[in-house]
């Protein structure tokens, strides 16, 4: 094992190095390249040299490991920029794995404006290059409607994709297969298995992919096919803040509560519960903050994003709301539900 500073400065030397107008065939595999970065992950300097000389040799695929050591921020802080800038090398360089990691960039606006028609370019070309997480994305994105309406024959050749990619161990379809197991998938005769969503999605964040973790901290916070660990939820959100709103909702409701030892600061939690309201955790936080005062708006406006959440299925949400209810006024229990159908 070595230190993590000792691992930025081998790899800032191959960026020191790089040949830039090298042109060569990708020498590591998509396997290889993932577990490298694992490797890497883990303090190994000779996977961090083997893949630093890899890349001074034009290898596409080391640029793709390196862009997504830059992405996870765990061996180095993160940089999206340097991420992107390397899988934008790698492509160039006709890596397919390079072009599905710009498909989640692109789709998720991280690090860039989100463009969803280029992520679903992107993902195209990932699949054409062979990488199986590009017909994982491309699956993804026909399942969620994104490229028209699917039949229930490309529902289940989409599910069978992405059952294909995740037999091959590809981090972003074994991701991908545990939402479908979270959920349910009939189309694809999938059942609904909590515990296997959760295996499929360590397996995934096992391999170097990062952001199936955003998956896990809802997994471990209320204990979703196995034992709840709420202390293990709020420490992988912190890894993952600022890479969607998972990490930040569950941070809010660290702060807001005094979760896991962390200190009760109802303004950190707040100012995090406004930014992560694409999730209904961060929903339900941000209706907590209205009610008890911490944001304006009012308590019926507050009470209206928890009944918003509820609805969604918080579990949070769920156990609050009839509480709340029996303390708030007839006029403001009404004026919630008059407030509901247009909240944004």
């Amino acid at each position: 094992m070595v230190q993590a500073a000792h691992i930025r400065w081998l790899l800032q030397m191959g960026v020191a190095l790089s040949i830039l107008g090298a042109q060569a065939a990708s020498a590591i595999t998509w396997q290889e390249g993932w577990n490298l970065v694992v490797r890497v992950e883990r303090g190994d300097q000779e996977a961090a040299k083997y893949l630093i000389d890899a890349y001074n040799q034009g290898d596409p695929d080391a640029g793709t490991a390196i862009g997504v050591l830059y992405l996870n921020g765990v061996a180095y802080p993160r940089d999206l920029g340097r991420a992107k800038s390397y899988f934008d090398w790698a492509r160039s360089r006709g890596s397919g794995w390079a072009s599905a990691m710009l498909a989640l960039l692109h789709g998720n606006g991280f690090g860039v404006p989100a463009d969803e028609k280029l992520s679903i370019a992107l993902a195209d070309e990932a699949a054409q290059r062979g990488y199986p997480g590009g017909k994982n994305l491309q699956a993804q994105q026909t399942i969620f409607g994104l490229r028209g309406r699917p039949s229930q024959e490309q529902l289940a050749a989409s599910a069978a994709a992405i059952q294909a990619g995740a037999a091959q161990g590809e981090p972003l379809s074994l991701s991908a297969l545990a939402r479908l197991y979270f959920a349910g998938f009939p189309p694809g005769n999938i059942p609904k298995d909590w515990a296997k969503a959760r295996a499929l999605w360590e397996e995934a964040m096992g391999k170097g992919y990062l952001l199936a973790g955003n998956f896990l901290i809802a997994m471990y916070y209320y204990g979703y096919g196995g034992p709840a660990d709420q202390a293990k939820a709020i420490a992988l959100a912190k890894r993952l803040a600022g890479l969607g709103p998972f990490g930040e909702a569950f941070l809010a409701t660290a702060y807001y509560f005094g979760v896991a030892g962390e200190p009760q600061d109802p303004k950190r939690a707040c100012q995090l519960a406004q930014k992560s309201r694409d999730h209904l955790q961060g929903v339900t936080i941000y209706g907590l903050c209205l009610l008890d005062g911490h944001l304006p708006g009012g308590r019926a406006q507050g009470y209206a994003w928890l009944l918003k959440a509820a609805a969604g299925g918080n579990d949070l949400a769920k156990s609050l709301a009839p509480e709340w209810e029996k303390r708030l006024t007839k006029e403001e229990v009404d004026e919630a539900k008059r407030l509901l159908p247009n909240l944004k």
